[in-house]
């Protein structure tokens, strides 16, 4: 447990519980069950936050480019006209 901060929580007897079975069925202590809960938490924020700004780049990419044709709200419901587009057979 080099490199760690001890941190004091509180939890409803419920949760108390539920970690407390999780972490046994794991097989890992209570404490390390709840840092791997955090730590994957944490991560996938991380990933959200990551695939949000992708998202945000691509859209600012579509809106620079200059379309002759199609619907007027094509970067706001990309992702429907895609969908339709998916769904449509092709000929």
């Amino acid at each position: 447990m080099e490199n760690m901060i001890r941190t004091q929580i509180y939890l409803d007897p419920a949760l108390h519980n539920r970690m407390k079975k999780e972490a046994r069925a794991a097989s890992v202590s209570m404490a390390e069950y709840i840092r791997q809960q955090l730590d994957a938490t944490s991560a996938q924020e991380i990933s959200d936050r990551e695939l949000d700004k992708q998202y945000q780049e691509f859209e600012d990419v579509l809106k620079s480019l200059q379309f002759t044709g199609g619907p007027d709200d094509l970067v706001s419901n990309f992702n429907e006209y895609l969908v339709q587009a998916l769904e449509t057979p092709s000929s």
